[in-house]
């Protein structure tokens, strides 16, 4: 585990990763606070792929609809195939999970951890007047390790 992570947010994320039922979560991510529910990683790359193929909109403004329609497919498969890469590395800490003795500190120290966290209809507070609400909601990925304090449940202004 990164040792600037908490280890009992890391320990939530590892639970929704692993299938658990997920809260609403509120971040303070660099002077910002983030609210969210917390959604698995695999969750998060599916939705972005869904999202992407459905933009009705480029993402880079100086390229034409054939261009563009070229960087949404290639988007998409970018987050299938990362969250591919993130159930088999699921997976394989799973596997090792099942192996280590809950007694002995080092196995325990040496599990991997995730690193980061992914969040589904999350709100940024205090953005000018941008609040961060999309119409399907923000998708956002955040490193543990940039998480200076959290509570379960999302705060609403």
């Amino acid at each position: 585990m990164d040792n600037n992570s908490d280890f009992l947010l890391t320990s939530l994320v590892n639970m929704a990763d692993g299938g658990a039922p997920t809260p609403d979560i509120t971040l303070i991510v660099e002077g910002q606070v983030i609210g969210g529910r917390l959604i698995p990683v695999t969750e998060w790359f599916s939705l972005q792929a869904d999202r992407v193929r459905g933009a009705t909109t480029v993402y880079h403004s100086d390229t034409s609809e054939e261009t563009g329609e070229e960087l949404v497919q290639l988007m998409a498969k970018l987050f299938d195939g990362c969250g591919e890469i993130a159930e088999r590395q699921l997976e394989e800490r799973r596997q090792k999970r099942d192996d280590v003795d809950p007694e002995d500190p080092k196995d325990v120290a040496d599990l991997p951890q995730t690193k980061y966290l992914h969040l589904a209809n999350a709100h940024i507070m205090g953005i000018g007047s941008w609040d961060g609400n999309l119409d399907d909601g923000l998708l956002l990925r955040i490193k543990c390790a940039d998480v200076s304090g959290w509570t379960v449940g999302k705060f609403r202004a």
